[in-house]
């Protein structure tokens, strides 16, 4: 596979994973705010930036919004909440 299509596979990923935080958020009724406090204890402007894909998502922020959510990284990642 050339860089180009990895790169394009990766952003539709990421694409999928924030839209999939979304959805959860909106499913349990949260602020960013509440997720960015109680879930990952930073600012809601950090979370926004992540949420957005302005920031790069940390494994330690995948593992806390797992946590936080009550499902698996597996399911969080790949869609299956």
């Amino acid at each position: 596979m050339q860089p180009r299509r990895k790169v394009i596979r990766h952003l539709k990923a990421q694409e999928k994973l924030l839209d999939r935080l979304r959805v959860m958020r909106a499913k349990y009724g949260l602020t960013q705010a509440h997720v960015a406090k109680v879930g990952l204890n930073i600012s809601r402007a950090q979370y926004t930036a992540l949420e957005n894909g302005r920031s790069m998502m940390s494994f330690d922020h995948l593992v806390s919004l797992s946590l936080f959510y009550r499902c698996s990284l597996s399911d969080l990642l790949y869609g299956v909440v």
